[in-house]
């Protein structure tokens, strides 16, 4: 009130005074405002679910065809790579990795192996055959580097057996072995220099037997010279096959 005024005069608000009267809303519609910003950025620090298992064989898949494709996530990857993409070039690598890195892998590795050489197009793939003859001598190489042919056994025995269903002889007056032939070969040193081991050849020598009545002059010969090892080692093993034995001898079989 002014001095000497006989009525009351209200001054307007100072331009202070009127931002605090505002500040409330704004701090409330600030605080809001945070609020939703906290929550975008909470959403978008959320783990991502966790994939279902056909996300994870979709993935997969992309090591190798089919049903093959879980294998990635466990099979080391170049062989994964070589396997599954049939990658030729990246092929020799796999000799570049320490036996122990790969060993655990083997096994897998035979079973993809065992799918491709059974495939409808694998007698007219000369890169699949390749593929195939040069993991198949590391993976040899590896079984013998580590001593772990009592554990490949099983799948090493069922790739070999597998070559029975195919034509192991040559077609006409070529010389040179079917790709099943040269796929049993290679694995028939590497199973059967074991035949002092008891639990390798009960699996082997049942598919050894029939490999002696089988075309191909080679695999029937080394099969022959196995087999007296074995028999001289533990001649128990060969006994139920006597009769099979007598007539591959029978039939000439060196």
């Amino acid at each position: 009130m002014r001095a000497g005024s006989g009525s009351p005069h209200t001054a307007s608000p100072s331009p202070r005074l009127r931002l605090c009267a505002h500040a409330p809303i704004q701090l409330r519609s600030m605080t809001c405002s945070l609020a939703s910003d906290r929550r975008q950025s909470e959403d978008s620090l959320q783990p991502f679910p966790s994939p279902s298992s056909q996300t994870v064989q979709q993935r997969g898949a992309v090591t190798g065809p089919g049903h093959w494709g879980h294998w990635g996530l466990t099979m080391h990857q170049l062989f994964s790579l070589v396997l599954g993409q049939r990658d030729l070039s990246r092929a020799g690598d796999l000799f570049s990795l320490d036996d122990v890195d790969i060993e655990d892998c083997l096994s897998q590795a035979l079973e993809q192996i065992k799918a491709i050489s059974c495939s409808s197009d694998y007698l007219s793939s000369d890169n699949d055959q390749a593929v195939v003859e040069i993991c198949i001598t590391r993976i040899t190489t590896a079984i013998r580097e580590t001593g772990s042919i009592e554990r490949h056994s099983p799948a090493l025995v069922a790739l070999w057996e597998a070559c029975l269903q195919h034509k192991l002889t040559p077609a006409g007056e070529s010389t040179e072995d079917t790709p099943h032939a040269k796929i049993a070969s290679d694995i028939t040193s590497c199973i059967l220099q074991n035949y002092s081991c008891p639990s390798v050849m009960a699996l082997a020598v049942p598919v050894a037997v029939r490999f002696l009545h089988r075309g191909n002059k080679e695999l029937r010969r080394n099969m022959s010279s196995y087999l007296s090892l074995a028999a001289i080692a533990k001649a128990e093993l060969l006994s139920e096959h006597a009769e099979a034995l007598c007539r591959s001898v029978l039939s000439g079989t060196p």
